[in-house]
Formats: C-alpha cells, sequence, structure tokens
C-alpha cells in the first residue's frame, strides 16, 4: 500500500536511495557515494589551502566589497557600536548587514584568509550533501545524484553570500521529509523523530548562513506556494494534517529566523524616516530588453548566480520534445517538465520586471519598492537546472535499463557540463597554480599585498606621528577594500545601503569628473553602490596595478570637499600631473619587485 501511495505522487517511497536496498541503512552504497563526494569537495578545497596567501579568489563581490562588512562586523561583534569608522567616513552599523551572519563566527575565530576558505569548504560541503540527498530522495539513483551534487557543489558562487544558493537543495529536502515522513512505517521508527529534527535544524542552518534580501526571501515564497499546493492536495497525496502541520511548522521557522536576524533592516524598510535614509532612496533602474533578459537567463544563466545550464537546457529540450512525441507517462518526465516550467517562468518574470515599462513605473516609485530587486528569483536557477540533470539521468536509466544503457548515455551526455562547469569554477584556475612557471593571476596576497601598505602606513607614522586611526585616505585606481584590510581608515568603498548625505558629500569631491564623462556619472548618480574616486580618464578600470602604467593627466578633484570628508591622504595608482597645482602633495612612492602596485602618496593640501 506504501509503495502505491508513492507511485501516485510521483515520488520515490522511503528515504533518500530508496531503492531495492535503500531502507537498509547499512547498505554499503547507503555511504560510499556520499563519502566519495565529500572527499571530492575536499579535494577540490584542498589547493586554496596548499596555496594559501598565493590562492586565487574572484575580486568582483568578494574581496572587494562583502570581505569587509565580515571584517568590521566581527570585529565588532558584541560590542553595541553604532558605528563603523574605518569605512565610508564612518558608516552606521545597522547599514552594513553581512549576507550570512553564521560566517562572522569563522571570521571573528580566525584570520580573514582563512575564514573566507573555511567558509567556502563549508558553503560547498552544504551544496554536496544537500543536493545529494535531495537527488537520491527525488529518484532513488546515487550514481546520478553523485554526478549532479558534485557539478553543483563546484559552481563558481561567491562564497561571502553563505548558503544563499548552496543551501537551497537542503530547504527541499527538509521540505520533502517533512511532509513524506508521516507515512505508517515511520510511526513505530525511532528515525522519524531523529528525520524531522534534522529538517528543521537544516531550515535553521539555511536562515543563520544566508541572506534574506539576496535569495531568502524568493526561498520562502517557494515554500509557501509548496506548502499551499500540499495543502490543497492533501487528499489525494494523504500527507495528512500532522505532515501539513509540520509543513507549516518549517515555513513558520523559516520566516521567524529570518525576521530576526533582518530586523532592523526591515525596520528601515517600513519606516525610513527613522534611522537614516539610505542612498539606495535616490537609485534609478535600467530597463533592458525583454526578449533579451528572457533568453539569455533561461538558456544561460545569469552572471551574478552561474547555473552554467546551457547543455543541461539542451538535454532538457531534447527530453520534453521526446517525451511529448512518445506519449509515454513518466512520473520523472512530468517532474522534469514541471522544473523546466518553472525556469521559463522565472526568466519571464525576471524579463518583465528589467522590461522599459516596469522600470519606468518602479523608477516612478520611491523607497523598498524600488530598490529592492524582486526578480532575484534566478537565484533559484542552479538549484533547479541540476534537479533537472537529475531527473534527466533518472529518466534515461529507467528507459533504458538493458546492459545499463541509459547510465552510460548519461554519462556522455554529463561531460560537456563537466567541462563547462571545471573550466569556470575556481579550482581549475588554483590547481593550475601548481603548474604554472609565471603566473599572472592575481592572488589574494596580490590584491592586498600587506607588505606594501605596511611600508605606506610606516612611512606616515614616521614622517607625520599619525596612527591609522586619526586620519584617513581615499584610493585613486585601487580598490578601497584594499586599503582598509590592511588597517587604513577610508572615506571610500563598496557598499548596498549607505547613508545619502555622505553620497552627496562625495559627490562633491568628484563632481568635475562625472561631469566629463557620462559612463561614470550614469554609475555614480544611478546606483552609487561604488562610492569611489572616479577618473574620467580610465572610466570603468577600478582596479591597476603597476604593469598598467597609470597617469591622471587631468585630473579634477575638490580638495576641499575632501577634506570636508576627513581625508588627509590618496593613495594613488598612477601619478597626478601637475599635482600641487591641483591640491596635492607628491610625498613619497612605493615600488618594489614584489608589489602588486605602484601606489603614489599624496597628501592633500
Amino acid at each position: 500500500m506504501e509503495k502505491d501511495r508513492f507511485a501516485k505522487t510521483g515520488l520515490s517511497n522511503g528515504y533518500p536511495g530508496d531503492e531495492k536496498n535503500s531502507r537498509h541503512p547499512s547498505c554499503f552504497t547507503d555511504y560510499i557515494f556520499p563519502v566519495v563526494g565529500v572527499l571530492i569537495v575536499i579535494l577540490t578545497n584542498l589547493p586554496f589551502f596548499i596555496l594559501g596567501k598565493d590562492c586565487v579568489i574572484d575580486v568582483h563581490e568578494q574581496l572587494d566589497g562583502e570581505l569587509v562588512a565580515y571584517i568590521l562586523r566581527s570585529r565588532y561583534l558584541f560590542t553595541g557600536t553604532s558605528v563603523f569608522p574605518e569605512f565610508l567616513g564612518g558608516i552606521p552599523a545597522q547599514a552594513l548587514t553581512p549576507p550570512s551572519y553564521g560566517t562572522l563566527v569563522f571570521f571573528k575565530l580566525l584570520s580573514p584568509l582563512y575564514a573566507y576558505l573555511i567558509n567556502q569548504l563549508f558553503i560547498t560541503l552544504i551544496g554536496f550533501l544537500g543536493m545529494y540527498f535531495w537527488s537520491v530522495r527525488l529518484s532513488g539513483k546515487k550514481l546520478i545524484s553523485l554526478c549532479s551534487a558534485v557539478l553543483f557543489s563546484l559552481l563558481p558562487f561567491f562564497t561571502v553570500y553563505g548558503i544563499s544558493v548552496s543551501g537551497i537543495p537542503l530547504v527541499a529536502l527538509s521540505f520533502y521529509n517533512l511532509g513524506d515522513f508521516g507515512s505508517k512505517e515511520y510511526k513505530s521508527s525511532g528515525r522519524r523523530t531523529a528525520v524531522f529534527v534534522a529538517s528543521y535544524l537544516s531550515i535553521a542552518l539555511y536562515c543563520v548562513f544566508s541572506s534574506l534580501v539576496l535569495c531568502g526571501y524568493a526561498v520562502c515564497a517557494v515554500y509557501m506556494l509548496a506548502a499551499i499546493i500540499a495543502s490543497a492536495t492533501n487528499k489525494k497525496t494523504k500527507i495528512g494534517m500532522s505532515g501539513l502541520f509540520r509543513i507549516w511548522g518549517g515555513f513558520a521557522l523559516l520566516c521567524g529566523i529570518f525576521l530576526v536576524f533582518n530586523k532592523n533592516l526591515i525596520a528601515q524598510i517600513i519606516n525610513p524616516d527613522k534611522g537614516f535614509l539610505s542612498h539606495k532612496s535616490e537609485v534609478i533602474l535600467n530597463s533592458e530588453n525583454f526578449i533579451d533578459k528572457f533568453i539569455e537567463l533561461f538558456v544561460k544563466g545569469s552572471d551574478a548566480v552561474p547555473s552554467l545550464h546551457f547543455f543541461i537546457f539542451i538535454l532538457a529540450f531534447l527530453t520534453i520534445v521526446g517525451f511529448i512525441a512518445s506519449r509515454k507517462v513518466n512520473k520523472y518526465y512530468v517532474a522534469l517538465t514541471i522544473g523546466v516550467t518553472l525556469a521559463f517562468l522565472i526568466a519571464l518574470f525576471s524579463g518583465f520586471m528589467s522590461s522599459e515599462p516596469m522600470v519606468r513605473f518602479l523608477n516612478g516609485k520611491t523607497g523598498a519598492i524600488k530598490a529592492f530587486q524582486v526578480d532575484r528569483f534566478y537565484w533559484l536557477y542552479p538549484f533547479i537546472w541540476y534537479t533537472i540533470l537529475t531527473l534527466f539521468g533518472a529518466i534515461l536509466t529507467e528507459r533504458f535499463p538493458k546492459y545499463k544503457i541509459g547510465l552510460v548515455v548519461f554519462l556522455v551526455t554529463l561531460l560537456p557540463t563537466a567541462g563547462y562547469v571545471l573550466k569556470e569554477s575556481q579550482f581549475k584556475e588554483n590547481a593550475m597554480e601548481f603548474v604554472r612557471k609565471q603566473s599572472t593571476a592575481l592572488t589574494w596576497d596580490d590584491f592586498f599585498c600587506e607588505a606594501e601598505f605596511k611600508e605606506v602606513s610606516d612611512f606616515i607614522k614616521d614622517e607625520y606621528g599619525l596612527e591609522q586611526s586619526s586620519y584617513r585616505v581615499g584610493s585613486l585606481g585601487i580598490e578601497p577594500s584594499v586599503a582598509l584590510y590592511n588597517g587604513f581608515y577610508t572615506i571610500d568603498g563598496y557598499s548596498n545601503n549607505y547613508e545619502l548625505s555622505y553620497k552627496h558629500r562625495f559627490r562633491n569631491v568628484i563632481a568635475k569628473e562625472l561631469e566629463k564623462n557620462d559612463y561614470n556619472r550614469v554609475y555614480f548618480d544611478n546606483w552609487g553602490n561604488r562610492c569611489y574616486l572616479l577618473s574620467s580618464e580610465y572610466y570603468g578600470i577600478r582596479l591597476m596595478t603597476k604593469y598598467e602604467h597609470a597617469h591622471y593627466d587631468n585630473l579634477e578633484l575638490n580638495t576641499s570637499a575632501l577634506k570636508d570628508l576627513g581625508c588627509r591622504f590618496i593613495l594613488s595608482a598612477g601619478e597626478i600631473a601637475e599635482a600641487e597645482a591641483k591640491g596635492f602633495k607628491l610625498c613619497k612612492t612605493f615600488d618594489s619587485y614584489d608589489y602588486t602596485y605602484f601606489i603614489y602618496l599624496y597628501e592633500v593640501l
């Protein structure tokens, strides 16, 4: 009877890996596949730990931005301070919200580098385990699930966002378990309670290590939709009132923890007059072509959350065509079609939200309605597409079981996706560091260049008698996060939430440079997350090493406005022509064979 019930729902019965021997947890395959997967994840992270400061990590969105939030938040954890003086001239503490509060523990206990690497290992392990057990739960195919889960864990997520993306399969598995374990065969089982507790703990873990704004709201929305569907189809699926109670309890837990961790942000949205007025209130959205946006997202995915699903898309399309042609109903076909339809609707929604009429409507609004990126449902894409990959494998093995032809075909068709993921993964870049004789990749040590910046701070201390906390600096042609990481107090930085009044004060510094260049003007005025010293001569270039040979011939910065922000020195990646006539005194230049930057240290006159 239990088998019939699960067959009707289109789901595998029992717990993960429910095939012939899956009800025997001592079965060898119950352990070997996840153990192999965990070892693969550890091995792919090993090059980072071996290389240490010489490992290669994406600067974009990570080392240039969110790392700052973790460093400062962990530094002032539990101190009750209301302002972080090191950043953007002194940013309100409530403005600097880290994407993952749980990750602060790593940064509190470890150096920034190893906190980052441990966090990355944690995130990839959660991604693998969640996707593996979810895939097995859905299909019962362990080897196929292993392949999908390993590739999912290798996707080049921005790990500073915590498990916002990699933890989604864990939430899906928890939802499934909370509703599905109400069958009679588990009522006398000691595992039943353990599974419920583990499911709730998994949901709590996701909330603590992920961002409500980036992806959490989408997870909550989809969870609620699934719970509503489960409630409406209760008679058919026979989840029972206890199952529904557990599911909705999971939803309450999901929303409740997110609300607790984001109470200040939510209060700012609900009552913008209380606290500070965010620079987001001035954001002007840019529209995109609806068709181009839809096709790009549906077929290839987003650069912000790489799903690298192009080849999976092709396989899914061919499978659906074959399904329509054969007219043979199969639970995996149906599930795959539902997944593709969901991906289609998300791309459609994102394209609509980016279209000119919708953007014009949003730009007419104020506050959170305009600034909040509600189209981020595409952050679910990695989970959706690698679930589709699992279902594709299940379809092949069910359709062609003889001589394991279906499995062989799956492994062969998997190769393009595997190659694509490995090519784009950071594992490849760091593995290559072992074999390159001369690498041009920018490493952690290259980017932060601690020795060079220590020489700068020591010079200022010796020549001016100033400690780093007693003056502020601005960075020109160098990411401000580099100076902050090295102990300097900065007037500039990358933040998605800071005071509008500070943006206006900072604009006075770069006003003439913005007038010279429309790219910089739109970039700063319409968005403004990067509060940088922008130059019209090097627009669009935020980081210049000494090999770029930067030279600022026509730079015009308002020195009075700089001093108004408390800026005493400029750390420039290039020489400023006629500096003294423009209000700057060259103090010293810093360069060495091992240094990344050619730093010109200017005092603001």
